[in-house]
């Protein structure tokens, strides 16, 4: 199994234990061999800190893939970021729209998606509406 929605990392919003040790023994007790692993970083704003600090998670770990995330009301060139995500050898976007309040019709949305879509980079959000 493959879990595509984890995230690790400081969650001020509420008691939880989200560090990274902590996830990676969840995931192994429940059987789960991989996972695709994003920073809580990214949606708490610290976009770049939280990018990198996927990364170096799962550098020495090869079942652990990592997620970029992307702000879209914070980034003024999308095409360029997701191609920067693309290159540092993330496997997937992570978007926050419930975290940042825009709507499906957003236009950074739509060229996040025609780029990550070039870039062969799949995305994952979350949708509450």
């Amino acid at each position: 199994m493959l879990d595509c929605n984890c995230l690790f990392g400081p969650w001020p919003r509420g008691p939880l234990d989200a560090a990274f040790g902590t996830i990676t023994d969840l995931l192994s007790r429940a059987g789960i061999g991989g996972a695709v692993v994003g920073s809580l970083r990214t949606a708490l704003g610290n976009v770049d800190e939280g990018n990198l600090e996927a990364l170096r998670a799962c550098a020495s770990r090869p079942a652990l893939l990592p997620a970029a995330g992307l702000l879209l009301r914070q980034e003024l060139d999308v095409e360029a970021q997701v191609a920067w995500c693309a290159e540092q050898g993330f496997r997937l976007l992570r978007l926050f729209p419930d975290y940042e309040g825009w709507p499906m019709d957003f236009l950074p949305f739509e060229s996040a998606l025609r780029h990550s879509a070039g870039c062969g980079l799949p995305v994952l959000l979350t949708v509450r509406q």
